[in-house]
C-alpha cells in the first residue's frame, strides 16, 4: 500500500514502514536544499556531463526538534538530511500521520536529485508525493494589482510576477522575503530574487507602477503572499521618509536602551524559548543547545511544570536566546502578550546549568551585535 493511499484511504493495518506511490509525477519540490549542497553532491558522486538527475529513495522524518520550524518534516537520503517539505505539505503530512498511526513510523518515497549548471546551489530535490499544494487546478486566481497608502505616507503595492522561472519558484514559499532590482541599463524589467535566486521579473503592465516607486530609492519590504497554479503574488511596502525616520528612532532606542527582564519565579517552570535563531560558532552549537533543552525539560517536569518546544498560550515565561533579539521592542512585545521575559543565560543560572554553556559568549555577542548595527545605521 502506498503512503498516500495509506494516509487517505481505508487502510486498517499499521505498517512499520510505508512507501509512497506518487505515480511518477515528481511534482513536489522540497525546500531548504540550498543549505545541504555538500550532502547532495556526495550522494550524486557519479554525476557526469551526461547525467543530470539521479533517482533515489527518500525518508520523510517528522522533525519536532527543529529550532526554526515546529512543524518541520525532514527529507533524508542515504542517512543525510538534504531538504524539507514545504510548510503546507508538512502540515498536511503531520496531520494525516497523526490520524493514521504513531509519529515514529518512517515514510519513504521516490525522489530525484536534479543537477543543473549555475554559479552555486546546483542540486535540488523533487519528491514523488501527491501532497503538493502549489499546482492546483482549482486554486483561485490572485486578484489584480492593489495600492494602499498608509497614514505615515508609506505606500503598499501588491502585484503579480509577469514572468516566472518555474524551477526557481518551486523552491520558494509564501512569506519568503523578496529583493527587487532594476538594472540601470535596462528600462523595461525589474528582477525578483529570494536569497539571491532569481525567480522571475516584472514587465508590461506592472512595470511602470513598480518602477516609479523603486526609482525613488526609498527603503522597502517585499515578500511573497500567494503561490497558486503557477502564479506568484508579491506585496511590497515602500517606506516613506517619515516612516523610515520613525523606524530609525525606534531602532536607535532598541540598540542603546537596556532591557528590563522579569524577575524569575516559579512560573519559569512553564516556559519556552521565543528566539532560537542566531546560532554561530562564536556562541555554541545546535547539539549543545538541544542537550540544554533536554535538561530544561527534565527540570520543568520535576517542578510540576512544562518546557514547551515553541510558543504556547499556557506558557508563563518566554526565554530569549538570540543575541540580536534582546531588544526593548521584542521584550515589550512578548510582555504585551502576557509572558514574563528573561534571557537564556539567566534561565541557565536559575536552573544551575551554566556548566553546559559559556554564557559570557552570549553576553558578548549581544554587545557586539548592537555596537555593529549602531555603527552601520547611524555613523
Amino acid at each position: 500500500m502506498g503512503l498516500i493511499s495509506w494516509l487517505f484511504g481505508e487502510g486498517k493495518k499499521t505498517p512499520s514502514i510505508v512507501k509512497s506511490n506518487g505515480g511518477g509525477t515528481f511534482s513536489s519540490y522540497a525546500i531548504g536544499h540550498r543549505h545541504h549542497q555538500d550532502a547532495l553532491k556526495r550522494i550524486f558522486s557519479e554525476r557526469t556531463s551526461e547525467i543530470n538527475e539521479k533517482l533515489v529513495e527518500a525518508v520523510l522524518v517528522i522533525d519536532d526538534a527543529n529550532p526554526y520550524n515546529s512543524q518541520a518534516v525532514r527529507v533524508d537520503i542515504q542517512g543525510q538530511t538534504v531538504a524539507y517539505l514545504k510548510d503546507e505539505n508538512a502540515k498536511q503530512f503531520r496531520k494525516k500521520m497523526k490520524e493514521k498511526g504513531p509519529s515514529e513510523i518512517k515514510a519513504t518515497c521516490a525522489a530525484k536529485i536534479v543537477y543543473w549548471e549555475r554559479e552555486s546551489d546546483n542540486y535540488l530535490v523533487i519528491l514523488d508525493l501527491p501532497l503538493d499544494y502549489y499546482y492546483k487546478a482549482n486554486d483561485p486566481a490572485p486578484s489584480k494589482v492593489t495600492y494602499e497608502k498608509e497614514d505615515t505616507g508609506s505606500e503598499v503595492l501588491t502585484f503579480e510576477v509577469s514572468n516566472l522561472d518555474q524551477d526557481e519558484i518551486a523552491s520558494c514559499q509564501v512569506n519568503d522575503r523578496v529583493k527587487l532590482w532594476m538594472p540601470p541599463d535596462n528600462a523595461d524589467k525589474i528582477f525578483l530574487y529570494v536569497d539571491n535566486w532569481r525567480f522571475g521579473f516584472i514587465t508590461g503592465k506592472y512595470f511602470d507602477l513598480v518602477a516609479s516607486h523603486l526609482s525613488k530609492k526609498l527603503p522597502y519590504e517585499a515578500k511573497i503572499t500567494e503561490l497558486a497554479a503557477g502564479r506568484c503574488r508579491i506585496k511590497c511596502k515602500f517606506i516613506s521618509q517619515e516612516a523610515e525616520e520613525k523606524r530609525k528612532q525606534e531602532r536607535r532606542k532598541d540598540l542603546t536602551s537596556s532591557v528590563e527582564y522579569s524577575p524569575i519565579d516559579e512560573d519559569i517552570y512553564k516556559c519556552f524559548i521565543s528566539n532560537k535563531t542566531g546560532m554561530c560558532e562564536e556562541i555554541g552549537t545546535w547539539e549543545q543547545f538541544q542537550n540544554v533543552e533536554k535538561q530544561m525539560e527534565k527540570i520543568c517536569q520535576a517542578n510540576n511544570g512544562r518546557y514547551y518546544k515553541s510558543k504556547a498560550k499556557t506558557a508563563k515565561f518566554a526565554i530569549i536566546f538570540d543575541p540580536a533579539a534582546r531588544t526593548l521592542s521584542n521584550v515589550n512585545s512578548l510582555k504585551s502578550k502576557g509572558y514574563k521575559v528573561t534571557s537564556f543565560e539567566k534561565t541557565l543560572e536559575h536552573f544551575v546549568l551554566t556548566d553546559m554553556w559559556d554564557c559570557n559568549k552570549l553576553i558578548k555577542a549581544e554587545k557586539d551585535y548592537k555596537k555593529f548595527m549602531y555603527e552601520e545605521i547611524f555613523e
